[in-house]
């Protein structure tokens, strides 16, 4: 990347990382965010090498995609800058980006990849927000029915009951995988519903309540969320053009203000990651 930089680019940033330039130079690309260095490489970048970086991060960090999907989202990200630009903390000369410009670049973004690629990606958004959320275990008993409560503590234990209470809800998920069975799937909608509405800060009852219906109906899309990018059903790369499908009609059960926040949530998250 830094033989790509034009003089001034290169200066620029030298001056903005100062002794950190080195640590720049020696960091795998979709690692520079995690060590400190990518804001001061970002705010030096002319918009050309922005662009060609910034398709290439972002490829990286949601699995990586094949040349011609890198340079079809290149040029996707090339008609609306001000999506780019805001992925990467930026102010596009043009004005900020909508959170209907988010959703049509998404939409056209997920037309450049594979069904694999498009999978790994959303799994890749959900999974960098679930690693941050501020919620517990506890946050979701009420949710439960007496014999689901009961049924969940004799699978992850006696001993353990008290401690899942106080962990990340999906962490708990994923380690005591003989407790998914405890739940109905009308069950795993409210769970997925809440959890999305927490993450949103608030929703309307409407939204809540098309999230709960929508996913209570599609227990394998929920089961696919709260695993993550391993998710077992997309192990033996199976067709999963269905789970981006589904995807994107459960976005349409929010509100635009309530997918803008979501969107801001993913950016934090993928920042933070």
């Amino acid at each position: 990347m830094l033989e790509r930089l034009t003089d001034d680019e290169r200066d620029c940033t030298q001056t903005a990382l100062g002794d950190e330039y080195g640590l720049l130079a020696a960091t795998p690309l979709m690692s520079i965010r995690d060590v400190g260095v990518g804001p001061g490489l970002y705010g030096c970048l002319a918009h050309e090498n922005l662009l060609t970086f910034g398709t290439a991060f972002i490829s990286l960090r949601f699995g990586g995609q094949t040349s011609d999907t890198t340079e079809c989202i290149r040029e996707v990200y090339d008609s609306t800058p001000s999506v780019l630009y805001r992925i990467f903390g930026l102010e596009w000369e043009g004005g900020s980006a909508s959170p209907e410009d988010f959703s049509s670049t998404t939409q056209n973004t997920f037309q450049c990849m594979t069904p694999r690629e498009r999978t790994n990606w959303l799994l890749g958004l959900w999974n960098r927000l679930a690693a941050s959320t501020a919620d517990r275990g506890r946050n979701f008993v009420e949710l439960l029915t007496a014999d689901e409560i009961q049924c969940a503590s004799e699978a992850v234990g006696e001993e353990a009951s008290e401690e899942v209470l106080g962990q990340n809800p999906v962490q708990v998920w994923r380690s005591y995988p003989a407790a998914h069975d405890c739940f109905s799937p009308a069950t795993k909608g409210k769970l997925f519903a809440h959890f999305t509405a927490n993450q949103v800060g608030g929703i309307t009852d409407s939204s809540l309540q098309c999230l709960e219906e929508f996913a209570s109906q599609r227990p394998d899309f929920v089961d696919a969320i709260a695993d993550g990018p391993a998710a077992a059903s997309f192990e033996a790369d199976a067709d999963v053009s269905q789970f981006t499908i589904e995807a994107f009609a459960m976005y349409g059960c929010l509100t635009s203000e309530e997918r803008g926040r979501l969107q801001d949530i993913f950016l934090q998250a993928g920042q933070e990651s």
